[in-house]
């Protein structure tokens, strides 16, 4: 489907029309004439700047995917059902035209344009090193991607551990494969792990390590508990972690305590820079029905690890929940007794209302007031900061 919006449209008016138009079709083509920078396709999501679904449907992996978006989306539109054994279900022709159409506008003038390369998130709808899809498919992705020099691919996946085998599938008919697992990674790939936790933290980021890329990235979204990164180095979180009130209980750090305090070996750790390190983690927090709070603290400790040591951060958004005391008729350590949109979260992620005795500090109090109100402000600003294709910040 194309829509082409005039700029005599108001923004409220252009934004409701595509969010509408996108939640009852698999793509929506908008096109925006009269009103700033021209796109093929437009997304919402902070750091991209267009989506391509070569095909839909997943299965889920890890805590962060039990109120998937994606397969709400699926159940609404029934266009491909959701699970293990289920059939993929690959998108139209035209749609796989689009991104030639883009490149083609990234050759002649988006950079000069707008300052920075187009960025396209491959698959918002499905895992990119899914098992359950034929390897054509992943080979024609892969050589769509060696067709479109002037775009930058961000190939997210919750699947770090099948990246070697799914190109060695491909490797035949596509000669990027062929290189990559050679050591020679696409300049336009950007390659992402979703990391929600500590536990997928530890288990998936030495995996992303291992796959050669221009520029890696950590999507903590929806982030779930504290994450301390081990990969970059980090002494200002210790610091933060040695003073938390929660510290002998519940540091920080991912090590854990022995005896009476708490051992760490941040200190030793060395900083991995260019090829071999983390050059941008986007933050956020869950949205949607059923969704589960982020602690604020949560979101500083990301970007405080990120400032010490130059990491590109983003803060892509609060989610359905964001602290009381910013703006929403809560102030200081002031919190109503009642009332469900208002509740306690201790540094497990664990919430109550409305005492918060036996939650683990540092405890504070949060908000439900949906995505658009929550906004994405951490601290008064937004933190928009991307790394450069060869990974500085």
């Amino acid at each position: 489907m194309n829509i082409i919006i005039t700029g005599d449209m108001g923004s409220s008016i252009m934004r409701m029309l595509f969010a509408c138009v996108q939640s009852a079709t698999e793509h929506c083509i908008l096109t925006l004439k009269g009103k700033g920078k021209e796109m093929g396709s437009s997304t919402n999501i902070a750091w991209c700047d267009m989506t391509f679904n070569p095909w839909t449907g997943c299965t889920k992996v890890s805590p962060g995917c039990a109120n998937c978006y994606a397969e709400g989306w699926s159940k609404r539109s029934g266009i491909v059902k959701w699970g293990m054994g289920q059939p993929r279900r690959r998108t139209s022709e035209a749609n796989w035209k689009l991104p030639l159409k883009w490149n083609r506008e990234g050759h002649l003038n988006y950079e000069k344009r707008n300052g920075y390369r187009p960025k396209v998130f491959c698959a918002s709808l499905a895992d990119w090193l899914d098992h359950e899809v034929p390897h054509g498919w992943r080979v024609d992705l892969l050589n769509l991607i060696a067709e479109t020099p002037y775009l930058d691919w961000l190939l997210l996946t919750k699947r770090p551990e099948s990246w070697s085998a799914r190109l060695h599938e491909c490797a035949y008919a596509s000669p990027l494969a062929a290189e990559w697992i050679n050591g020679n990674p696409p300049p336009n790939v950007w390659v992402g792990t979703t990391v929600e936790d500590q536990a997928r933290a530890d288990e998936r980021i030495p995996l992303l390590l291992e796959i050669p890329a221009k520029v890696r990235f950590l999507s903590c979204e929806p982030l779930l508990g504290p994450v301390t990164l081990p990969y970059i180095d980090f002494p200002q979180a210790w610091e933060i972690a040695k003073s938390a009130p929660s510290a002998q209980h519940d540091p920080l750090c991912s090590y854990r305590k022995s005896g009476g305090g708490i051992l760490c070996d941040c200190d030793v750790l060395t900083k991995r820079s260019g090829m071999d390190g983390i050059h941008w983690v986007i933050c956020g927090g869950e949205s949607g029905p059923g969704a589960r709070p982020m602690h604020p603290d949560w979101a500083r400790l990301l970007q405080q690890q990120c400032e010490e040591q130059g990491v590109s951060f983003l803060f892509k958004q609060w989610g359905e929940w964001c602290p009381a005391t910013e703006g929403f008729g809560v102030t200081g350590n002031v919190m109503p007794d009642t009332g469900e949109k208002f509740r306690w979260i201790g540094w497990d992620g664990k919430t109550k209302n409305p005492s918060f005795h036996g939650l683990v500090p540092p405890v504070m109090a949060i908000a439900k007031q949906g995505k658009q109100r929550a906004g994405r402000l951490l601290d008064g600003r937004e933190w928009n900061e991307f790394p450069k294709a060869g990974g500085e910040k």
